[in-house]
């Protein structure tokens, strides 16, 4: 498919899953591969995804389809060296309130002295 046919298609449609595309999306822009990248507006990272899954079920597997959010990365020093991601996975999710996946733990890097330092990805709100 053409870059004008998917923007026809994802913005311009009659479908219902897709007219909420079209009143979310803030700009569309043509990547350096020819790709479409869609801007979306205040978008939250479960209105991204399911915008994703509706672009996708739109276009019937015909071309990639992938959703990017914004992250911040932040490193978590001095941990012990018994730690691991699922005893700070729990914690950090109680205390910022926010839900993290399974892949938000990037790494757990040993340090001096028995201590681990995390690198761990948080969605931007």
């Amino acid at each position: 498919m053409t870059y004008s046919e998917i923007l026809n298609l994802v913005t311009r449609n009659l479908n219902e899953k897709l007219k909420s595309v079209g009143e979310s999306v803030r700009r569309e822009k043509c990547t350096a591969k020819g790709a479409l990248l869609l801007e979306l507006n205040d978008a939250t990272l479960e209105s991204t995804q399911q915008l994703r899954d509706n672009i996708a079920s739109a276009l019937e597997g015909k071309v990639e389809t992938r959703a990017l959010t914004q992250q911040s990365r932040r490193n978590v020093l001095d941990l012990d060296e018994m730690v691991t991601p699922k005893d700070l996975r729990e914690p950090i999710s109680e205390q910022l309130g926010v839900t993290l996946n399974t892949n938000a733990i990037r790494s757990l890097l040993h340090g001096y002295g028995g201590t681990q330092r995390a690198i761990i990805t948080l969605p931007m709100t």
